[in-house]
Parts: C-alpha cells; structure tokens; sequence
C-alpha cells in the first residue's frame, strides 16, 4: 500500500500469519517483509540501519539478518483477519511507531460483519463494550470478565502463573443490516489478544465465520469477516498525519445486501480520532456498568458534600468553578454528574437555568429534595441518566445546543470511558459555550502512585530553636517532597471513600477511579470540538497546625497542586 525510507504499509491476506518468533516455514508476512526489504537495501534512509542495527527488532522482532537490513513489527492481526499493517524499516521508526501505539495515537478501524440484524447507529455517534480480557493461552479463547476495578490491580503474574487480566475497549457503529447479519464499523481503544472477537460474540453478536467464538455464526464465504479497513498515524520521521484506507471486501457487503455506498460517506467523515459521542447497549456482566452509578455511595456522599459541608468544595473547588463558569443571570447550564445538586443550587440562586444529570437515583432524589429550599422563581431541575449518554436522554433532546456552559465537578475520574462525555456535553452546547471540568491533578494526586514524603533530612521532626515562634521557619532544612511512581499509563483502582469509618468497624464505600494522563484529556476535549482555553493548578488551601513542620508542609501544599481544572469551548 505504501512504501517510503522508514516505514512500509501491507494489505494482508487472511489466513497468513503476521509474525511468529519461532517461524522456521518463511510462510509469515513478517518472514516475506524481511525478504522484501533485503532485495531491496537502498530504499533505506541511511546507512545506520544497513550496518547490523537491524538485526533486533526491539520487543523481540528479528530483523533483517543477511544484508543487514532492518525490519521490525509494529502490531499484528490475527491469522483469519484481513488488512492493514505497518511494518518499521529503521530502529528509529519502530520507536517511535511503538509509543504511538502504547499512547493510543494509532487509530486502527475495521469493518466486521456479525450474527443478527441490529439497528444503524446515527452518524457521528459510537456504542462500547468495556470489559477484562483473560487470555487462555495458545489457540484458545480469551475469557471475558467484568469491567470491576480490582482486576485491575492484580500483580503482574510470575513465571508459570496464568496471564492477568487487561481491561479492553471496543467501540462500534452498525452501518447496514440485512439477510440476518449487520455490518459493522469497529475501533480500538485497546489492543489486546481476540479483543474483537470476544467482545462482539460476548454481546451476543460473534462475527460470521468465527470457529472459535461463534459457532452460531457460521461462514458464508469461507472466511473470518473481519477487516482492518483503516490505519492512521503520524509519520515517525516528518510528523505529518498518515492515513491508508484498505478495499473493503465485496463479500462483506453482499452478505448484508448493502452497497459500497455506506463505506464510502464513512470513509469520507475522517474519523481519525476517539469515537464522538454513543451509549452502552451491552449487557452489564460485560460492561461491567450499572445504571445505578453512585447509588451505593449517595448517602455518604450527601453527607459529605451537603450535612457536613466539604471545606474543599466551599472554599475551593465551587469558587474556582464559578470563576471559570462566570455565571450570568439567565443563562443555561448543564452539570454532568450533578451527585447531589450543591452547583446546581449555586447557580439557580444567581438567577441561572440548570440541569443536572445524575447516574445515580438516589442522589437526584436527594438534589431535587434539597432543591427545595431554594426560591419558588429557582430554575432548576434534575434527571436521572448516564454522563456517557446525555445525547440519548429523552428529556434533553430539545436542549441540544442550547446551553452556555456545562460542567462536570470531580467526576470524570469515576467515569470510563471519557470521551462519549465530552461529546455528548459539547453537543449540548451553544457555538461558544464553554465545558468546564475539574479532576484531581492526575500528575501529583493519582492514589496508589502518588505520596508524600520527607528527604533524608525530614526522617525525625526538627526541634524548634527556644523562643521560635510556633509553627515558624523550618531549623533542620529538611523538604517535603511528592513522590511520583506512575504517570503516563491509564489505569484504574478501587479507592475506599471512608476510611476513618472504616478504621472504627463501618463497611467500606468504593469507588473505582480511573488515572489518564493531562494528554488524555486534552486530546478528548479536542476531538469533541472543545478547544482548551484555560487550564488551572490549584493547591489546597489547608493549613497545618502550628509545629516544626508545619512551615513546610504548607509550603509543599502551596507549591505541588491538588486540583486541574479545565475549560473548553464549543468549536
């Protein structure tokens, strides 16, 4: 498909084998790429990876060998599954494809045809299955386990041990439907082992021709009907955006009576980046969601927030908000994951219109009781409904795009996936109307991989000279630190809210919270058409209590922030 001095784009066949270590036959594409690459040395960029540096391909791939001409694997696809891949021709190149890939900036799209006719999903919107994958070795199906944070967090598996298992993200579109089959546009968010597979026939839905997930899906043309139709990175060299679209096979629409028709006007929407905007029709044993949201958590968290008043929302994160937000009597405002409506009321008593949308009932029924004390001309109302699918709740489907500014309060951390949120809160929005969120600094404050600590000097508290002033200048040197121990990789973590409750004898109330780096974020703000205009850093505004080091830890509080806030604005 595509060859230049770094990279080289193939279109394969089904039934090859992508790579395999121990290949002895030369019937792998990798075997017939590093051949390729041999007879022809001078297309390479220089004369670096003709001299031998080729040879290691870095995560295991070998290379050239002979000549010296370098080839490396950058990902694969299964031996029935046909299409795109990239293939490294420098060391550099492969480094560099590698970590697009580990950061989720490969955009790898697929068309699949499966069992039962499924409603067309409406342009621009996406559906998900979230879900654990554990893999069951070789030749053998993956098995798919719930979304539950505590898989998450099991130990990396030693030698002999079982593989653990890996969240995985598959999201979908159905393009056509008929004669029993839909067609289907799929993408990744990750990329493990089966992941496709798995996940639609868990769904009810296995891809024809599937002998290992979906005998009920038997094959009409003899083959797996999956294709990886698109493939789009940045070139590792020049930095330019690359994107190669793969003939679909005719076989896969004629088994649903479609015409190229539907792949062309999806073909040409450009979709290169995170699905905009969808919902959630998979089962809950393998979302692992629950249409309660929060329910276990709300009387907690109305006591924390509402009865005792959180100082760091009141003296902190509301006014920061506000700020951002700068409210105006008679606008509209939407606040995404309400919990229990203190925004809502806040900005009802300053003569706004509000809406707030809550997964969790109990908490919506605590906001509309609270909401009670407000002024009989407060507008505000509140709705039970999913953040991930504000664009298919009846009852804002007439206040799309119009709403000035939309929030989400330390909420998208207990949110996955991210993106259908920032989509749907943008559609909601007028051209111009800012998205404001706010979310633990997910560089200092991640729990489990981030911690205070004291440098060498610190080990023993400092005593104070006589006379010193309580709480004054620190007399030892010592520094408080934050420790940083994991930043770039998402990951996820069951968090027990309560844990002085817990330490007196109560059951534990969890939470599970997801950890993305900033680029995270910013990259779904982008690709739901909200573009950053403001960006904060606020550290805690608590204060220690007079002792010797007191100075110091207000210091470390003071100069290491708590909170990230962000604002966008609808394109």
């Amino acid at each position: 498909m595509h060859e230049d001095a770094d990279l080289l784009v193939v279109d394969k066949p089904p039934g090859m084998i992508s790579a395999r270590p121990d290949d002895q036959t030369g019937k792998t594409l990798f075997h017939r790429v590093k051949q390729y690459v041999r007879r022809r040395p001078g297309r390479g960029r220089s004369g670096r990876e003709r001299s031998g540096l080729g040879r290691s391909g870095g995560g295991g791939s070998s290379g050239g060998g002979g000549g010296g001409v370098g080839a490396w694997v950058i990902h694969r696809l299964d031996r029935d599954v046909s299409g795109l891949l990239v293939f490294a021709k420098t060391h550099e190149a492969y480094l560099s494809l590698k970590d697009q890939l580990k950061r989720r900036q490969v955009h790898r799209r697929y068309l699949a045809v499966v069992a039962g006719e499924l409603p067309i999903t409406p342009a621009g919107q996406w559906k998900w299955i979230d879900s654990f994958l554990k893999d069951g070795g070789p030749n053998r199906p993956v098995q798919l386990l719930p979304a539950a944070g505590a898989e998450a967090s099991q130990p990396p598996p030693g030698r002999g041990e079982p593989l653990a298992p890996m969240r995985a993200v598959t999201y979908y579109r159905v393009l056509a439907a008929g004669h029993g089959r839909s067609l289907l546009a799929v993408r990744l968010e990750t990329g493990r082992k089966h992941q496709i597979r798995a996940h639609l026939a868990g769904a009810g839905h296995a891809i024809v021709g599937d002998r290992l997930y979906g005998r009920q899906a038997p094959a009409a043309t003899g083959r797996l009907a999956l294709h990886a139709w698109e493939l789009a990175f940045s070139h590792p060299v020049t930095g330019q955006p690359a994107r190669f679209l793969s003939p679909p096979p005719q076989e896969f629409l004629q088994q649903v009576g479609a015409s190229s028709d539907v792949l062309l006007a999806d073909a040409a929407s450009g979709e290169a980046g995170a699905p905009a905007g969808g919902s959630s029709d998979v089962p809950a044993a393998a979302t692992g969601g629950t249409e309660k949201g929060w329910d276990h958590v709300a009387p907690w968290y109305e006591g924390l927030v509402s009865r005792q008043r959180s100082d760091y929302h009141e003296e902190l994160v509301l006014p920061g908000v506000l700020r951002l937000v700068a409210p105006r009597a008679g606008q509209r405002t939407l606040d995404v994951a309400c919990g229990e409506g203190l925004l809502c009321r806040r900005l009802a008593g300053l003569g706004l219109e509000c809406v707030g949308v809550d997964a969790s009932e109990q908490l919506v029924a605590a906001a509309r009781r609270l909401a009670g004390s407000l002024p009989p001309k407060a507008r505000v109302r509140f709705l039970v409904g999913d953040a991930r699918c504000l664009a298919d709740l009846p009852d804002l489907q007439a206040g799309r795009g119009s709403f000035d500014s939309a929030v989400c309060v330390l909420a998208l951390m207990n949110i996955d996936p991210l993106e259908p949120v920032l989509a749907g809160a943008a559609a909601m929005l007028k051209p111009g109307g800012s998205f404001t969120a706010v979310i633990l600094h997910p560089a200092f404050r991640c729990p489990g991989q981030t911690s205070w600590g004291w440098d060498a000097a610190g080990q023993s508290a400092p005593k104070p000279k006589r006379g010193a002033a309580p709480g004054g200048a620190r007399q030892s040197g010592a520094r408080q630190y934050r420790r940083v121990d994991a930043y770039l990789s998402s990951t996820n973590r069951s968090i027990v809210m309560n844990p002085g409750e817990v330490a007196a004898g109560k059951p534990p109330v969890t939470t599970t919270t997801w950890h993305r780096p900033i680029q995270a974020y910013v990259r779904a703000f982008a690709e739901a058409g909200l573009l950053v205009d403001a960006l904060e850093e606020w550290p805690s505004h608590r204060v220690s209590e007079p002792g010797p080091h007191a100075a110091e830890q207000n210091r470390a509080r003071r100069e290491i922030p708590m909170f990230l806030a962000i604002r966008g604005r609808r394109a």
